[in-house]
């Protein structure tokens, strides 16, 4: 039986494949055998694989662009754990100037990255690496590269028509910029463009618009915007660090985690009730609580004056496991931390009446010996005065001997009013005494009382303890009898230059109490010239 001989196929063109000038079509398919296999390349598939040099080319192009447009990355190692405002004022505190960062955003490896639009800004802010420190001590590790900018950015002839808008929307009588509904502006309608605040190149735009005068910007109004996130909108933030109003209501915010991105902003007046994140709280008091943990110097939440909660607290530490359990089963030692970290809500006292209410059911009752109260005043500082209060108190148990303890009680106080004085913080340790520590300390009182007070003229510290017979402090009655010293605690307590409060003095007779309380007449009566005051 004979074979059938297979026809040859002659349109397959063979040879190998080459491309070059002479090719004459970029995207004509070429067949060729390898090995008794045919197959079918195509021009611009090839050119794509093999064009490594091309695309090495184009990253170059891509990197002399970005170094021509200024912006540059800088990226913070290991700064996950902190917050973007520790950031940028550990750098501004090195470099004594402003930063203006965008784009503030943490990695997946722990590193910190933002944005700077200024190429010699990002060459300063390299300059506090390893140099730049937190509060906390910690030393910023800081690379900074040339880099495209955040997002893509608007043409010249569309930043030109919102330059017009932003001119026409500020009011520099109230300080007030109104960014609300923006896209439905009347310029921009006319210039038949389409620029919602929502899209992240019209908010970097605006905040770079911004950026030279935002000081003088004081309330903005971004309400009705289809606001979502608010990454974008916070690049405002360090251009206007003087907005103390905002308004965000009509938008579109479902998160509290997103007004967080705004807490540079040092509000006192805010709406923002208008959100989808609104419903998620249970109560008026909830989202009060919440709105004041992201802003905690409002004083004014959608139109409602913020009634602040109180902030005393009360908690208990027994340093030794051998302490009475009966009087002291809710202390929280921090060296016992693991064991009461997750219910410390249920240890902590919050709100004048529940401290009272605690400190007269779970202590016994006690009875204090006043002649035994010895007052030492550590420090003054203008507003502030810290003090400390010594003296002797027994616990009264009915059918039981009395048991006598050593008490000190240190306060930081404020003063609020020309005769009034705030609690800031209050600390009291409780101690065990025995009899001979109590004659002791019985012979200390008794050595304070011959002892006079004195000043220190150069801090104006009071340094030497006095007593007193009763719980009612009087700060005059321990002023020396130096002029001088007089003089500067005057002019402390009552904002006297100290020429005035010394010649206030000298028409009372060197007598502190007396000039004190004619300054406080002549204040009520309006007669304290505006000169007579420091700035």
């Amino acid at each position: 039986m004979a074979s059938r001989m297979r026809r040859p196929n002659t349109n397959v063109y063979r040879s190998r494949l080459v491309y070059g000038a002479h090719s004459s079509s970029t995207n004509q398919p070429t067949t060729s055998r390898s090995s008794g296999v045919r197959r079918t390349v195509n021009k611009s598939v090839f050119e794509r694989i093999s064009g490594r040099l091309s695309v090495s080319k184009r990253q170059k192009s891509t990197a002399a662009t970005a170094r021509a447009s200024g912006w540059t990355r800088i990226t913070v190692r290991n700064g996950k754990d902190l917050s973007g405002s520790e950031i940028i004022a550990a750098l501004e505190d090195f470099l004594k100037s402003p930063v203006h960062p965008f784009c503030i955003s943490n990695l997946d490896n722990s590193d910190v990255t933002f944005y700077v639009r200024k190429s010699e800004e990002g060459s300063a802010i390299l300059s506090a690496s390893r140099r730049a420190t937190t509060s906390s001590g910690r030393k910023l590790i800081i690379e900074t590269q040339s880099a495209s900018p955040p997002c893509i950015e608007l043409v010249d002839s569309d930043k030109e028509v919102l330059k017009q808008v932003l001119d026409s929307l500020f009011c520099a009588g109230t300080h007030h910029l109104n960014l609300g509904c923006f896209s439905q502006n009347t310029v921009i309608r006319n210039h038949r463009e389409y620029m919602p605040v929502n899209r992240n190149s019209v908010m970097l735009a605006i905040a770079t618009l911004l950026s030279e005068q935002g000081g003088l910007i004081h309330s903005i109004d971004l309400s009705n915007n289809r606001l979502r996130h608010l990454d974008y909108l916070a690049n405002l933030v360090s251009f206007t660090r003087n907005v103390i109003a905002l308004d965000l209501n009509e938008n579109q915010v479902d998160s509290v985690d997103e007004l967080r991105k705004l807490s540079g902003w040092k509000l006192s007046q805010l709406n923002v009730k208008q959100n989808p994140f609104y419903k998620d709280f249970k109560s008026e008091s909830e989202y009060h609580r919440a709105m004041l943990s992201v802003f905690p110097q409002l004083t004014l939440l959608d139109g409602v004056p913020v009634v602040k909660e109180e902030t005393v607290n009360f908690g208990l530490d027994v340093p030794t496991a051998s302490a009475p359990q009966i009087n002291w089963p809710p202390a929280h030692n921090i060296v016992r931390i693991s064991v009461w970290k997750s219910f410390r809500d249920r240890l902590v006292k919050r709100g004048h009446m529940n401290i009272v209410g605690h400190l007269s059911s779970a202590f016994p009752r006690t009875q204090h010996d006043p002649s035994s109260f010895l007052l030492d005043i550590f420090f003054v500082s203008g507003d502030l005065i810290g003090c400390c209060m010594n003296g002797s108190l027994k616990m009264i148990s009915e059918g039981e001997p009395d048991v006598f303890l050593l008490f000190t009680r240190s306060f930081i106080l404020r003063r609020v009013t020309a005769q009034g004085l705030c609690i800031e913080n209050d600390m009291i340790n409780v101690r065990n005494v025995s009899e001979e520590e109590l004659r002791s300390y019985t012979t200390t009182v008794q050595n304070a009382l011959n002892a006079p007070p004195q000043v220190n003229q150069q801090i104006g510290q009071i340094t030497a303890p006095s007593v007193s017979n009763n719980t009612s402090v009087n700060l005059g009655s321990q002023v020396a009898q130096s002029p001088v010293a007089m003089g500067e605690l005057l002019s402390r307590e009552t904002n006297l230059r100290l020429e005035w409060a010394m010649k206030c003095l000298e028409d009372n007779g060197w007598q502190y109490n007396d000039a004190k309380n004619a300054f406080l007449r002549l204040l009520e009566q309006g007669n304290v010239p505006p000169q007579a005051f420091r700035n």
